[in-house]
């Protein structure tokens, strides 16, 4: 009976976890630190802008989980998410003039903007812009 609880606790705790990996990952790293590690690993870096009561971010937030998009964004770009009401949301809104949520930006190693986008995104739209910009088809500013 023990070895059958212990499996079934390992089990679902392996579950969760797992569950908990599926979707875009987003590092829990600011945009200096983002931007040193875009370029030792020579990625662009993905920007998810929201705040904790803007029901369209939640929206976009289930766009996120998609296994295609995930295994892309998370093999490709570096992924972070900007708390709109915290200490770095001023600067990201300044510099990339973020006015309405949720905005999704594709920037460069040096904080170049390559793409943005003001409003709700499918997956698979999401997807295709993704594959443009890491493939290096836009051109330079």
């Amino acid at each position: 009976m023990y070895k059958l609880i212990t499996f079934l606790i390992l089990h679902l705790l392996t579950l969760c976890l797992f569950g908990q990996s599926q979707g875009v990952r987003f590092s829990k790293i600011d945009l200096t630190a983002a931007k040193q590690r875009a370029a030792i690993e020579d990625k662009l870096i993905f920007i998810d802008t929201y705040t904790t009561y803007c029901r369209a971010c939640k929206q976009l937030e289930k766009e996120f989980k998609d296994p295609a998009l995930a295994k892309f964004f998370n093999k490709n770009f570096i992924n972070v998410k900007v708390d709109m009401d915290s200490e770095a949301g001023p600067e990201i809104k300044i510099n990339y003039e973020v006015v309405f949520l949720p905005t999704i930006l594709i920037i460069d190693q040096l904080g170049n903007q390559r793409y943005k986008h003001d409003a709700l995104i499918s997956s698979n739209e999401l997807l295709s812009i993704a594959k443009f910009y890491q493939n290096k088809y836009y051109p330079d500013l």
